[in-house]
């Protein structure tokens, strides 16, 4: 989020000579090429606005933007210093990051110290999640290196369509990454799951797993000269050649990159010995 010296309503922290006090921010970025971890360390040298901070009545922000994937969001962060991770899959390439001191409480009578000689003896009225201070914008690249996308999971995103009532998943190929496109309801039941690690092994068996498959089909019918056409080709391709999987069977090898989820999924089920199960 970049921003300029601009007219705010009331005295910002960080917006031109409003006050004559600072706000900054430091920021260093680490990956473990699943998550992106964040660490930020704010300075605040009005007391006015750590005094807000004390009381409970206003918050500190980081803000992440990410113009390539669309990715935005506002976190709360727990003081002047915090750690923050962020998935591998929510960004990419540029990132945009700012931090901000808001208001969580109405202050009918806000007023700050070392403010500008134009505010002297005025008031102002505070309404909850106005900007009190800001810092600077922070920029980071997000691109990871080749090595990083080991991990399946970077070349396959799962999205939802506006397509009600019973819909067959969808497998689309023809961009960066591996597309799942499921109708309304599906994605809205995925979306309650996917956090739970109880619904882990349904999710990769039920849904990653034949989506791989028909990727791994596609990759091997490709003209040799055409399978770095897109990213998830090439992932495909290094992992393939990493493990040393010598089958062509898209079955096989998409149980193999996946580290053979059918066998984990057995696992995760109790089943009682010498019962037999009917298919």
């Amino acid at each position: 989020m970049r921003i300029n010296t601009r007219a705010f309503p009331i005295p910002v922290v960080g917006n031109g000579d409003d006050v004559n006090a600072g706000f900054q921010a430091t920021l260093d970025v680490e990956d473990d090429k699943i998550d992106f971890f964040l660490t930020v360390e704010m300075v605040c040298s009005s007391a006015s606005l750590r005094s807000l901070i004390d009381e409970g009545v206003a918050s500190y922000i980081m803000h992440i933007d990410c113009p390539t994937t669309m990715f935005r969001r506002a976190i709360r962060l727990a003081g002047m210093r915090d750690r923050v991770s962020i998935s591998t899959q929510d960004i990419d390439k540029a990132v945009e990051v700012t931090f901000f001191i808001v208001a969580d409480s109405e202050l009918p009578h806000y007023a700050i110290d070392a403010a500008n000689a134009d505010f002297d003896g005025v008031a102002f009225s505070v309404t909850p999640g106005d900007i009190l201070a800001y810092s600077e914008t922070h920029r980071f690249d997000a691109s990871l290196p080749f090595d990083a996308l080991k991990n399946i999971s970077a070349i396959i995103n799962v999205v939802g369509s506006n397509e009600e009532g019973r819909r067959p998943a969808q497998v689309m190929l023809t961009g960066e990454k591996v597309i799942i496109r499921l109708c309304k309801d599906d994605f809205r039941n995925y979306m309650l799951m996917r956090g739970d690690p109880a619904h882990r092994q349904l999710i990769v068996t039920a849904l990653v797993l034949p989506a791989l498959m028909e990727a791994v089909h596609t990759f091997w019918a490709k003209p040799e000269e055409e399978r770095d056409m897109y990213r998830w080709c090439r992932v495909l391709s290094q992992r393939i050649d990493e493990l040393g999987i010598e089958t062509r069977s898209p079955f096989e090898i998409s149980q193999l990159i996946l580290e053979l989820p059918l066998q984990r999924a057995f696992r995760s089920v109790s089943v009682p010995t010498g019962e037999s199960a009917e298919v």
